[in-house]
C-alpha cells in the first residue's frame, strides 16, 4: 500500500475513460516496485496472454479498492488519481497502525465479492457471514495447522451459504473456493494466516488444492481487535 500510494503521490496518473482503472504504464511500474511483483503476462503453450486491465492484477486491484473505499485516494474516469489528506496521514503512520487500518476496512467496509466476482454471488453473501467467519477464525489454534475443509464446511453450513447448482459436489467445491478467495487469502496477505496446498486429481487433471490453514500469533491479535 505504501508503494501504491507513494507512486500516486509522485506521478500523474489519470484513470481510464471507461472504468477509471489505472493505465497499463502505471500498473507495470507500480507492480515492479512490489516486494513480490505479480506476473503480468501468462504463457500457455505457444500463446502469451498480455495484461489488459488493472482488475486482472489482483494484488494491485485489491490495494486500489481498499485505498478507494477508505478514502486514501480520489480519482476515477478520466480523472487524476491522487492522495487525500487521509492518504498522506496513512503514509506517515506506524506500520502496525497501517496494517490494522487496512484489515479493518477490508473486513467491515469492503465488498468481499471483489475477490470472487462471479454471477453466483450476485445476490450477496448470507446475512452475518463476516461475523460468523470471524467467530470461527478466532477458535483456530495459534501456530497449528488445521484442515481447511474442516473450517470451510461448518462455515458454509452455519451461514447457509448456497450456490445455484444442481450438482452438489460442484456446489460445495465452488463454495469452498469462494471462502478461500474471500476469507483466507486476504488474511494471508495481512499476515494473519499461513497456508499449505496439496494436489487433487479431477477427471485426470491435477489441480492445486488448499489443504491446511494456520492462524499466526499476529493474526490472533488482529482478529481479537476486529
Amino acid at each position: 500500500m505504501v508503494t501504491f500510494l507513494s507512486y500516486l503521490k509522485e506521478n500523474r496518473v489519470v484513470g481510464t475513460q471507461s472504468t477509471g482503472n489505472l493505465p497499463l504504464k502505471a500498473i507495470r511500474e507500480i507492480c515492479a516496485k512490489f516486494v513480490k511483483p505479480p506476473m503480468l503476462e501468462n504463457k500457455i503453450g505457444d500463446q502469451i496472454f498480455k495484461l489488459r486491465s488493472e482488475d486482472e492484477v489482483w494484488p494491485l486491484f485489491f490495494l486500489h479498492m481498499l485505498a478507494n473505499r477508505s478514502g486514501l485516494v480520489t480519482g476515477g474516469q478520466a480523472r487524476i488519481w491522487k492522495l487525500t489528506s487521509s492518504g498522506e496521514a496513512f503514509l506517515n503512520a506506524a506500520p502496525p497502525l497501517q496494517l490494522g487500518f487496512m484489515l479493518d476496512v477490508w473486513w467491515h467496509y469492503e465488498d468481499w465479492r471483489i475477490a470472487f466476482p462471479v454471477s453466483g454471488l450476485a445476490q450477496g453473501l448470507p446475512h452475518g457471514f463476516a461475523e460468523i467467519a470471524l467467530k470461527r477464525l478466532r477458535t483456530l489454534p495459534v501456530g497449528k495447522s488445521a484442515s481447511y475443509v474442516s473450517f470451510a464446511d461448518p462455515l458454509i453450513q452455519e451461514t447457509r451459504f448456497t450456490w445455484p447448482s444442481h450438482d452438489q459436489d460442484v456446489s460445495k467445491m465452488i463454495r469452498r473456493s469462494a471462502i478461500e478467495r474471500m476469507v483466507i487469502l486476504p488474511l494471508v496477505g495481512f499476515g494473519c494466516m499461513e497456508t499449505e496446498y496439496g494436489m487433487e486429481d479431477i477427471h485426470g487433471h491435477e489441480f492445486s488444492k488448499l489443504a491446511t490453514i494456520c492462524l499466526t500469533q499476529l493474526g490472533k491479535g488482529l482478529l481479537e481487535v476486529l
